[in-house]
């Protein structure tokens, strides 16, 4: 199997661990529930996996689940509730 790597970052990544995260973990949620549990949260898992960073967006749960859609997020947490009729496509997967 041969790997090919266009930059010297991606060979390093190579080398890396895989039972130790690394990178930028993109997450949305919603205002509130983000500024109540977030920075304990993200607190708690750097203190463990100190190689990972947060970029977090506060958003309302439709434009989340749009910016997840588009790859923009890698994580989102909401509450979806919606009548079946009005579910439809929503979330895709």
């Amino acid at each position: 199997m041969v790997i090919f790597a266009k930059n010297s970052r991606g060979i390093k990544n190579i080398s890396r661990p895989m039972d130790q995260p690394y990178g930028l973990l993109r997450i949305g949620a919603p205002l509130e529930f983000g500024k109540t549990y977030f920075p304990a949260i993200c607190h708690a898992f750097r203190e463990k996996y100190n190689q990972v960073t947060f970029k977090i967006k506060f958003e309302e749960p439709d434009r989340l689940l749009d910016m997840l859609n588009m790859g923009l997020l890698d994580f989102v947490v909401i509450d979806y509730f919606s009548a079946k009729d009005q579910f439809f496509g929503r979330p895709e997967h």
